[in-house]
This record gives C-alpha cells, sequence and structure tokens, in this order.
C-alpha cells in the first residue's frame, strides 16, 4: 500500500506547478516560509521526506496522503481555469499566476518544423493539433502558442510571412489555416478511405493495422474542426468492420474477429494481432516442414519404383532378345530339314516352300544362285523379259532383242 501511495506521489509531483512543490515542502514538510524556490531544492527535500516515510511506525501513510491531497487540489484548480468559457481570462490568470509565482517560465517551442512538401524534420497535422492542445493543458496562452507555432514555420515559406503581418490572429483561426497549409482531407473523405480500407499486396498486418489506427484518429480530429461531425462510437464501429474485412489473409482474419468484438483498448488490439500472426506463421513453418519430409520420402519412393521399372524393362529386353534368336534358329533347322527332305516332285511355288529367286532346274539341284529365267528355265533371258509369257508384241520385241543382247554378251 505504501509503495502505490509514494508511486502515486511521485507521479503528480514531477508534473505539478513549483508553488505545489513549495506549498508541500511548507505544510508538509515543515519548512519555513523562506523555503527554497528552486525546483531541485524543493523537489530534494520532498524526496527526502518520502524516503524517510519507510522509517516511520504508520509507513508515511499520513504524510503522503497529505501530499496527495496537496498535489490533487492545485490540479483541480488548474482544470477549472482551463475550462472556464472565456479562455481569455483563463490564460491571463495562468499567465500571472505562473509570473507572480514562478518567477520565470520557459516559451512554448514548437517540436518539429512547418514546412511545405515532406522533409525529414517536417511534422504532421496530427502532430500539430496534438502539440497545440498539451501546450494548452500546461497553461501556455494563445498568444504563446501562435507565436512558437509561427517560429516553427520555415522561413522561407509565405505562409510565415503571411501569419507575421496578420493582426488579431487567434489559435482557432491559426489550426484552419494550418489545416488548409496541410491540404487535410475532409472527415467525410477519411471516412470514405476508412470505409475501403484494404492491406497492401506488400504490406504487413502491423503497418496495417497502425495505418488504420491513424485514419481512425484523423476522422476524430477532422469531426471536431467540421461542421459534419461523425459520432466516435461511429467511427469505431467502421474501424472494426475495415479490418475484419481489410486483412488478405484468410485465417489471420478469422483469428482476429473474436478480437475485434472484446478488445478494451488499441494496445490490446495490436498485441492480439501480432500474436494471432506469429502463431500462424510458426503454424505454417511447421506444416511446410512436414510437407518437404513427405516430399523427400515420397521422391525416395518413386527412385525405387522407377529403378525397379527400368530393371524390369532390361529383363523384358532381354527375353525378346533371346526368343528372337531361338525363333530364327528354328526357322534356319526348318528350312535345312525341307531342303533335306524334298523329293523329286518337289514344286519350289508350293505353300511350304515359295521360293521364287531361282528356276525350277536349280530348285530341284538346290543351286544357290540362279542365272537362269525363273519362269521358263532359259539362259538367254530374265524373267522380265521372257517371250513364252503373255505380253504386248512390242514387249516380246523388246524380250527378243535384251534376249540376243544377253546371248551376244
Amino acid at each position: 500500500m505504501t509503495t502505490d501511495l509514494i508511486l502515486d506521489v511521485r507521479l503528480k509531483l514531477y508534473g505539478s506547478e513549483l508553488d505545489t512543490k513549495r506549498r508541500i515542502a511548507v505544510e508538509v514538510c515543515e519548512q519555513d516560509e523562506t523555503a527554497p524556490s528552486d525546483n531541485r531544492q524543493l523537489l530534494a527535500i520532498i524526496e527526502k521526506a518520502i524516503v524517510g516515510c519507510a522509517d516511520a511506525e504508520d509507513g508515511g501513510t499520513v504524510v503522503l496522503n497529505k501530499m496527495l491531497t496537496i498535489l490533487d487540489t492545485d490540479s483541480n484548480d488548474v482544470g477549472k481555469l482551463e475550462d472556464s468559457p472565456d479562455s481569455s481570462e483563463t490564460n491571463a490568470v495562468l499567465g500571472s499566476k505562473s509570473q507572480g509565482t514562478i518567477g520565470f517560465r520557459k516559451d512554448f517551442k514548437f517540436n518539429g518544423r512547418i514546412a511545405e512538401g515532406q522533409s525529414s524534420d517536417s511534422t504532421s497535422y496530427i502532430s500539430f493539433m496534438r502539440q497545440v492542445q498539451a501546450a494548452l493543458k500546461k497553461g501556455y496562452a494563445e498568444l504563446e502558442i501562435i507565436d512558437g507555432v509561427i517560429r516553427a514555420i520555415q522561413p522561407s515559406c509565405k505562409l510565415r510571412g503571411y501569419l507575421e503581418g496578420r493582426e488579431s490572429l487567434n489559435l482557432a483561426t491559426l489550426q484552419k489555416i494550418i489545416r488548409t497549409f496541410y491540404k487535410e482531407r475532409s472527415s467525410t473523405e477519411l471516412y470514405q478511405l476508412l470505409c475501403n480500407l484494404v492491406q497492401e499486396k506488400r504490406e504487413t498486418p502491423q503497418d496495417f493495422i497502425y495505418r488504420a489506427l491513424d485514419l481512425r484518429q484523423k476522422i476524430i480530429f477532422a469531426s471536431r474542426e467540421s461542421t459534419f461531425a461523425y459520432d466516435a462510437a461511429l467511427v469505431e464501429e467502421q474501424f472494426k468492420h475495415a479490418i475484419a474485412t481489410g486483412l488478405r489473409d484468410d485465417q489471420l482474419r478469422t483469428e482476429v474477429q473474436p478480437l475485434l468484438k472484446i478488445y478494451a483498448s488499441d494496445e490490446e488490439l495490436v498485441q492480439g494481432l501480432m500474436e494471432a500472426h506469429q502463431q500462424l506463421e510458426e503454424r505454417r513453418g511447421k506444416i511446410s516442414e512436414g510437407r518437404n519430409v513427405k516430399s523427400v520420402s515420397a521422391e525416395h519412393e518413386d527412385n525405387t519404383l522407377v529403378n525397379a521399372v527400368q530393371a524390369l524393362r532390361i529383363e523384358l529386353n532381354e527375353i525378346k532378345e533371346s526368343m528372337g534368336r531361338q525363333d530364327h534358329s528354328n526357322r534356319g533347322q526348318k528350312i535345312i530339314k525341307e531342303r533335306e527332305g524334298a523329293g523329286s516332285g518337289y514344286d519350289p511355288h508350293s505353300s511350304a516352300r515359295r521360293r521364287r529367286n531361282a528356276c525350277k532346274e536349280c530348285v530341284e539341284n538346290n543351286v544357290q544362285r540362279c542365272f537362269h529365267c525363273f519362269h521358263c528355265g532359259s539362259a538367254e533371258h530374265y524373267k522380265a523379259y521372257c517371250p513364252t509369257r503373255q505380253f504386248g508384241q512390242g514387249r516380246k520385241q523388246q524380250g527378243n532383242g535384251m534376249g540376243s543382247l544377253k546371248g551376244a554378251q
């Protein structure tokens, strides 16, 4: 319990005003009216009192509660002044309070630079609005904020010359001018972009969710400054719908949909999305490794089957070759037997032995090469020019001539 009180005191103490620290030093730490006005000295005194609470019998609960009461009271007073309807009076009160009590105060400094185009140190419109709102909460007057913003504009920019020469410029008008300078879209255009939001091909889910969050915040900021304002609940529902339908991965979209109904903050949504994405990638990695193992085993089985088929083909070819050699040998033996067993009445044109490359006499005498006419057995001509065959007269004369020419040879 004491540790929680100490944390609360320290969190509120370092964000409080200097007069609040001085009041704690006087009322709680028992300092006299001449307490130092330096911020570091006051923090050292209060820290010493906080550390001494550990040695107290009650754990310093009474002292810590007094400090919290003073811190809460002063912060409520500042909040009431900020929420007053007349902002000029509020800023005047805060300015007089800071100037009279503190003695000095840092001028408002705008972080970044307002410039044309995209540069490394140029700020966005959202950053501009946030810094302005933070400055108002810290008690800076509108004139201080306006001067800080004008100093942050690039000197070569024409906008700076225009603002420096303009009189009676208030903060609301400055915000409208800066919004026009940044060429920010209207709330209706931004809401239409949110409705059509989809993840790009090379965009990660984390980048997509941050882009959707940024677009949602832009719609809320634009709605505050435009006449047509979108309700925050409506924008939130459309944001959920855009996330549920804009993710490219079907499995990840299925995992995120239950989360969109129960998440309480943007941090929970981003964390849940990243956890679901990491688990999905891990599961896919395991499945791909299993597929690789199966493909290797299947490839090994395929190689074994191919080798077996090739071996069978080789054996089949060997069997065919042996059968062909055996059939050829059987045919030779059959021809020899037919020639040996042929009698005087052997017909060379019979179905058993159709030898058409010899005359009848050569076939009967088993002459290997015959130079006679295969038709009539004459040695004067060939079968194609045999005169005994039934051809035309011209063919017979040609045959006779060829026959006589063969005889002359």
